[in-house]
């Protein structure tokens, strides 16, 4: 099975090294990135057959809307693709323990964010 992730963060780096670890983590991936919560949500209009949606917790659109704001409110029927990267230091709005949505912080390990999109996308 082909796995199709979209990762949305304006971090190359961040892009750099999810792309390593989905690379390691599935034998058929496809990866597809953009940098910004207005390219997200324009890919995500034109092709919504994404397996997986890493969303970076702090990007927002021109209106100040969260990403994660932009998939609840827009994108619904996505939610359960979807996990969060957050930065270790901002002020969490999530919490591992009663989330309802798969939160990575980063820094993590291969082991942590490979055993949270395994889970998302059944493998």
């Amino acid at each position: 099975m082909t796995v199709k992730v979209l990762v949305a963060d304006d971090d190359l780096d961040v892009h750099e090294l999810v792309n390593d670890i989905l690379l390691i983590t599935f034998k058929d991936v496809i990866i597809e990135r953009v940098l910004s919560a207005e390219a997200f949500r324009a890919k995500l209009m034109s092709q919504a057959d994404f397996n997986l949606l890493l969303i970076a917790s702090g990007l927002t659109d021109a209106s100040e809307k969260t990403i994660l704001s932009i998939v609840l409110d827009e994108f619904p029927a996505l939610v359960s693709q979807v996990a969060v990267i957050e930065e270790a230091a901002a002020s969490a709005r999530f919490d591992n323990d009663g989330s309802p949505l798969p939160l990575i912080r980063k820094p993590f390990s291969l082991d942590e964010f490979s055993e949270v999109i395994k889970k998302i996308c059944r493998v």
